[in-house]
């Protein structure tokens, strides 16, 4: 696997290898059984869809459109900020939040007994916060070690886990269930969300990113079939923790042990990627703004990271992170996510569709099935109805502010054309 590779799938997809993700893996193993492998293959086919159409390569003179560009093109520019404010913030604030505490206690429990766990939560924040005070080389470099170390983990347990393991009785048997499968490949949708920006560095192609994603799907195949050799799947979807259960079976205490190496790294890693990518996007809606209006003494993506570490801090501190409701939002972003990706597929077939390609015929079904997705992960999610209350505060809240800062920059933005107008006509006179 080549540099670039790891660039790629260490930050577009820095959510699919985090602690909640393959808890979510392990929920959707153990309920659906080996039925979860095509389930899987089709969540990944659908997202290296969207992939394509998202990072279809554009004529050399012509420059291909960041998310906010594409969206506010279909759809206009209150709804274009809605949607990515509405898809990154709660993500990046309330996934790190839980999964800093999660390092934490794992850090306590299979390491260091005496050591607090909100201390090691404080700790790794910081270390990511100093990353991205330092510059994006050393967050790269971060990156790459975060995913490097956890792969390293899961591969080995898969490794062992397929070798010494045998199938339960059960799971090859299992009945086809049409709910089992429309809910795995939602869930599926959901593990492999990140794919809507570009890497650092160099853009990277459509092949580059779907090569990320398919050894990403590879793995968590082979990850199921490693977890359902040695767990018995009513196990798996009953535990809180199916990953680390999983490891413990396998390898007793140096799995359980690798297990929590895996998840220290990977919540790095999440948080990480998660500041890179808001940042990103909201230095493109930057961008859009009509005129500088404040000259900052230091990069905003410094600025951004250290806000986006401010608030889980406080959230921390407040004690979210122990209330139950917090997996219910974390959920209520994943969802929210899904939407603006979803948003940019049907988007992006505007664009191939003035371009001539046919590939702008996948854009309305794809579409299609995301939204499907979203609200049948949302219909049948336990409390169904704290979580639709949750996705539609986001949505109303963000969306005032967007309609806000909408008025006042157009309004600049008048007020500038005025002055630009008075000038050039001063100057025809001269």
């Amino acid at each position: 696997m080549s540099r670039q590779i790891l660039v790629t799938a260490g930050f577009l997809f820095p959510w699919t290898f985090s602690p909640d993700a393959l808890t979510l893996l392990g929920n959707a193993i153990g309920a659906g059984g080996l039925l979860f492998l095509p389930a899987l293959a089709a969540g990944a086919l659908l997202s290296a869809l969207a992939i394509l159409l998202l990072h279809h390569r554009t004529p050399p003179e012509q420059a291909a459109p960041n998310p906010y560009q594409s969206l506010a093109a279909g759809l206009g520019p209150v709804p274009a900020l809605t949607l990515i404010l509405a898809g990154r913030l709660p993500v990046v604030l309330l996934l790190p939040t839980g999964m800093l505490v999660s390092a934490g206690f794992v850090w306590n429990e299979a390491f260091f007994h005496s050591f607090p766990n909100f201390a090691f939560s404080a700790l790794l924040l910081l270390l990511v916060l100093s990353l991205h005070l330092a510059g994006e080389r050393l967050v790269v470099a971060g990156q790459i070690l975060f995913l490097l170390t956890t792969l390293a983990c899961l591969l080995l347990l898969t490794g062992v886990g397929l070798l010494s393991g045998g199938l339960p009785a059960g799971t090859v048997t299992a009945n086809l269930d049409g709910r089992l499968v429309a809910g795995g490949i939602s869930t599926a949708l959901l593990l492999f969300l990140g794919y809507g920006l570009a890497p650092p560095g160099r853009a990277a192609g459509s092949a580059e990113i779907v090569t990320a994603l398919a050894a990403g799907a590879l793995l968590y195949a082979l990850w199921t079939l490693a977890s359902l050799a040695n767990v018995h799947p009513d196990r798996l979807a009953a535990s809180s923790l199916p990953h680390l259960l999983t490891a413990r079976e396998i390898l007793d205490q140096p799995g359980r042990l690798l297990m929590a190496v895996a998840i220290i790294s990977g919540t790095g890693a999440l948080v990480n990627g998660l500041f890179f990518q808001t940042s990103t996007a909201l230095r493109q809606l930057a961008a859009q703004l009509p005129r500088p209006t404040l000259v900052l003494p230091v990069r905003l993506e410094a600025l951004l990271a250290l806000f986006y570490s401010i608030a889980i801090a406080a959230a921390l501190a407040a004690g979210l992170a122990g209330s139950d409701a917090l997996a219910v939002y974390i959920h209520g972003s994943l969802l929210l996510w899904l939407l603006l990706t979803a948003a940019l597929c049907f988007t992006a077939g505007g664009r191939l569709r003035r371009l001539g390609r046919r590939l702008h015929l996948l854009s309305p079904p794809l579409g299609t099935l995301f939204l499907l997705a979203i609200l049948w992960s949302a219909a049948t999610a336990a409390e169904a109805a704290r979580l639709g209350s949750f996705c539609l505060l986001v949505l109303t809240t963000v969306a005032l502010l967007s309609l806000f800062l909408s008025r006042l920059f157009a309004g600049r933005d008048k007020g500038g054309k005025g002055h630009d107008k008075s000038t050039n006509q001063h100057r025809q006179g001269e």
